[in-house]
C-alpha cells in the first residue's frame, strides 16, 4: 500500500512540474535577440570581461609565433554581406602597475584590417610576435588591441588588452 502510494504521489508531482511549466516566450524575461542589429565585437574580451587582461602565452622562437584576435558579428543570423573591421594598438590605454606597452620592434601586423565574409560571423586578426625578445626583458607586456571602426555598429567589448609573456 505504501508503495502504491508513493507511486501515486511520484505521478502526481511529475505531472504537476509539466503542466505547471511555461513556454519561455510567455516570460516577462524573455529577450528576442531575433530583430536586434548586428554589433561588432572582440569575444574573447566578452570572455575574459571588459577591462581584464587576456593572458597569451608563447614558446621561446626566434620564428615569430602567430596570436590571433577574432573579431566578431554577434547577431542571430549571418549577414547576406562582408564586415569591415579596424583595429589599432590604443595608445592611450591605461596600464596597470608593472606592466608596459609590448614595443612595435617586438611584433608585426600585416593588415589592421579584418573582413568577415557574407554568410560568416568571425575573421582573425594576425599578430606576429618574436617571442625570444619577450624573454629577454624583464617586464610584463600588454598588447592594447582596439576596435576603432567597422561597418556595422561596435558593442561595448570593443578593446582587449593582450597580456603576452614567454613560457
Amino acid at each position: 500500500m505504501k508503495k502504491k502510494l508513493y507511486s501515486i504521489s511520484t505521478i502526481l508531482a511529475i505531472t504537476a512540474m509539466f503542466s505547471l511549466s511555461s513556454c519561455l516566450k510567455d516570460s516577462k524575461n524573455y529577450v528576442n535577440v531575433s530583430q536586434s542589429p548586428p554589433l561588432a565585437e572582440l569575444p574573447l574580451e566578452e570572455y575574459y570581461g571588459i577591462g581584464n587582461l587576456a593572458p597569451i602565452s608563447l614558446a621561446a622562437s626566434t620564428t615569430p609565433q602567430v596570436v590571433q584576435v577574432a573579431v566578431d558579428v554577434a547577431v542571430a543570423k549571418a549577414l547576406s554581406s562582408a564586415t569591415t573591421f579596424n583595429l589599432a594598438v590604443d595608445n592611450a590605454y591605461v596600464f596597470p602597475s608593472g606592466y608596459s606597452l609590448l614595443p612595435a620592434a617586438y611584433y608585426s601586423v600585416s593588415n589592421w584590417t579584418v573582413t568577415v565574409p557574407a554568410g560568416q560571423n568571425v575573421a582573425y586578426l594576425n599578430i606576429n610576435v618574436n617571442s625570444s625578445l619577450i624573454g629577454t626583458a624583464n617586464t610584463t607586456y600588454i598588447l592594447p588591441i582596439k576596435l576603432v571602426s567597422s561597418n556595422i555598429t561596435i558593442d561595448q567589448f570593443n578593446e582587449l588588452p593582450l597580456n603576452i609573456t614567454e613560457q
